[in-house]
């Protein structure tokens, strides 16, 4: 908490400062015109000027500074330079109470020669003004400050919305008689044999019917495979011998496609459940298909005598025996020689393997200490602060900041310290357990799948080179090439305007848009979020682009409807309000109904000096008359 108050000075209130000058009231002395000063005796060489603390029920943190006015008016004229003319305090108790210090001053504020300087203009008609501000630390608070992530990518449950309800289509499969629609530019971002057969020199010649017909394919393979490529996820298939034939039929499908992520899934699956009934069929598989760990894990289970016989007496052993390589050779490459009937069985050596896993969660906390100088800076170097609590592993954690950690010189000179600011990260891993996994657990994990999706990959591959595009999009003077489907998944305003009333009402089936009240860099950006499901790169550095790009995106985000983005980009604008952009952040805040956006704002405005300067901002005056709503709780502040 701070607060300034002028004190205006006569000759006769000298006597007075000289003495015990309280400069902490907000009182103005003023005289009648007495003497000059040079009349004054006896002479003075200087000014003392003293604060004092009114008695208090408890000791308080407090830091003061004084301040000798350049033009001798009020206490709204412009601030001096540093010193000679400004001498403060750090930030120490004040107290009344015994052993306390109720005072704090200067004997020699000011030197008469100075003031009585011409070319200094202190004096002006025989007087001049003190001014005195004082901040009192009321309390030092823990915020949490964590930020709301953004709900995860729903890039697939928008393309599985629009498989489910064809919304679009402009493509037919028949499948041993089961028709299914689908969207020709989908299925060409996700497989590079669709993208030949459906839009480059390799596709169907019957372009009126749009059917193209699939054969040697299960049907509900063919189905299952359509779900994986527009929500890359699988399925839900009974456990058992069901799930193991789907995978199988999966796995010939996804390489017959090239559709790698499917196929590795599909392996990986195969892996873990191989058995006497599926090796031989898992093994064959493997082998015409070139999925070298799948025929691993088959080799590894059949290094057994035990489940080599029962594999060879499974159907698939006969279907195994058919490739180019022998059964035979399988039985040598375990046991060493061919086993013959009534033979001895040979020696055999068995090969396993074991892995030490360490199950590890880790987590981060983020620890902001703002206003250093007046918290941990100022201490004495026993006390410390404390972080909210968070939660890593199942133990609540907490970070306490002593002022030991570094010293205030240093942490200066670093450059981490920004406007009486710097953060602290804490990592924490915790050990949950340490176990050995089997060979069986092993094989499981011979597969490697990779983990994030890379639907949105295929999707901005597809956007960046404009292969079907069907639709152009005019923005402020520059065309953006498009595809109609993934833009109407992604947007149920664009799927009004696309497939919905307002597009049958379009003449002439004409194949463009016009957007209007937005630049072309701003739907540049949009456009990338829509088939990337994420945002392009910006210069991080440049905390002002950031904003501005983050202030576009969300109005851009809110007029089309799409919540994710509008999240992402209240997020970025939360962790960047400052004087500069909150009454900017402010005003969208309210027109777009981002709650979190203006909590955030508010609670920056709380502090006066960044009140002040919001206010003192040329978006200051839009804000006021744009939200009338918002004007009670800033007059509130400003009280």
């Amino acid at each position: 908490m701070a607060s300034s108050a002028p004190v205006r000075c006569t000759p006769s209130a000298l006597r007075v400062l000289r003495h015990h000058a309280a400069a902490a009231t907000a009182a103005s002395a003023r005289a009648p015109p007495r003497p000059p000063l040079q009349s004054l005796t006896p002479p003075w060489p200087c000014i003392t000027i003293n604060t004092e603390l009114q008695p208090l029920l408890s000791p308080n943190l407090a830091r003061c500074k004084l301040t000798l006015l350049l033009d001798g008016r009020d206490g709204r004229a412009a601030l001096p330079p540093p010193p000679p003319f400004t001498k403060s305090c750090e930030l120490r108790t004040f107290s009344s109470g015994k052993g306390g210090s109720d005072q704090w001053g200067h004997k020699k504020f000011v030197r008469r020669k100075e003031l009585e300087d011409p070319s200094k203009r202190l004096l002006r008609h025989d007087r001049f003004s003190v001014r005195c501000d004082v901040t009192v630390a009321v309390g030092i608070r823990t915020d949490d400050t964590t930020a709301k992530l953004p709900p995860p990518s729903d890039l697939h449950r928008h393309l599985g919305r629009l498989l489910k309800t064809n919304a679009g289509a402009d493509v037919t499969f028949d499948v041993a008689g089961h028709k299914f629609a689908a969207h020709r530019c989908v299925l060409a971002a996700r497989s590079p044999v669709f993208m030949a057969e459906l839009l480059g020199p390799m596709k169907e010649e019957d372009t009126e019917s749009h059917v193209v017909a699939i054969r040697d394919m299960d049907a509900r393979a063919f189905k299952a495979m359509l779900h994986f490529i527009y929500t890359d996820s699988l399925p839900n298939v009974d456990d058992g011998g069901e799930a193991a034939a789907m995978a199988q039929h999966l796995l010939a499908a996804a390489d017959r496609y090239d559709i790698e992520r499917l196929k590795l899934i599909c392996e990986d699956k195969l892996s873990g459940g191989v058995d006497a009934t599926t090796a031989a069929t898992t093994l064959a598989l493997a082998e015409q298909h070139g999925c070298c760990r799948l025929k691993e894990a088959c080799l590894r289970f059949m290094a057994s005598p035990a489940n080599l016989k029962a594999a060879m007496a499974s159907d698939g052993f006969e279907h195994l025996a058919k490739l180019p390589f022998s059964p035979q050779r399988i039985t040598l490459d375990m046991s060493g020689s061919s086993a013959s009937a009534g033979d001895a069985p040979p020696p055999t050596t068995s090969v396993t393997a074991s892995t030490i896993v360490a199950e590890v969660v880790s987590g981060s906390h983020v620890l902001k200490i703002d206003g250093f100088s007046q918290t941990i800076g100022a201490s004495d170097g026993g006390s410390y602060v404390k972080s909210g609590r968070f939660v890593v592993g199942g133990h609540g954690w907490r970070v306490g900041s002593f002022p030991r950690f570094i010293t205030a010189k240093a942490l200066e000179e670093s450059g981490y310290l920004v406007g009486d600011s710097f953060s602290l990260r804490c990592d924490v891993a915790v050990v949950k357990d340490i176990r050995t996994e089997d060979d069986a657990t092993t094989v499981k994990k011979l597969v490697g799948v990779p983990l994030p999706s890379d639907i949105g990959a295929h999707l901005g591959r597809l956007l960046a080179a404009g292969h079907g595009a069907d639709v152009a999009i005019h923005v402020g003077g520059e065309t953006f090439a498009a595809h109609r489907c993934v833009l109407a998944a992604r947007s149920p305003v664009f799927m009004a305007e696309l497939f919905g009333p307002m597009a049958m009402s379009r003449h002439n089936n004409e194949e463009t848009i016009r957007v209007h009240d937005m630049e072309p860099r701003v739907f540049e950006a949009m456009l990338h979020f829509i088939y990337n499901d994420s945002l392009p790169e910006v210069d991080d550095d440049d905390d002002g682009e950031v904003a501005a790009m983050a202030q576009h995106l969300l109005v851009a985000a809110d007029r089309y409807d799409m919540g994710r983005l509008k999240l992402i980009c209240e997020d970025t604008l939360c962790s960047h309000v400052d004087a500069s952009t909150a009454a900017t952040a402010l005003t969208l805040a309210e027109q777009h109904h981002c709650e979190r956006l203006k909590e955030a704002c508010f609670k920056f405005m709380e502090n006066p000096s960044n009140l002040k300067a919001v206010m003192a901002s040329d978006d200051f005056l839009h804000l006021t008359r744009s939200c009338s709503s918002l004007l009670k709780k800033l007059a509130k502040l400003a009280a």
